[in-house]
């Protein structure tokens, strides 16, 4: 499956001044933020459907 794409809708932003705090990441795998995100929901439903196989197959087991 796809974890890092090209789609450019999310966003990071700092939660406050404070070094400490961690920055607020939203990562909208399926915002449209370029025409990419088709490739994303597609890699997605292909990874479902191989998790699937998988699971029929170790079910004869």
């Amino acid at each position: 499956m796809k974890s890092h794409t090209d789609n450019a809708g999310g966003e990071v932003r700092l939660r406050s001044n404070s070094p400490q705090d961690t920055p607020y990441i939203k990562f909208r795998y399926f915002k449209e933020g370029n025409s990419d995100y088709i490739d994303d929901i597609n890699a997605v439903l292909e990874g479902v459907k191989t998790v699937r196989r998988m699971n029929k197959v170790m079910k004869r087991f």
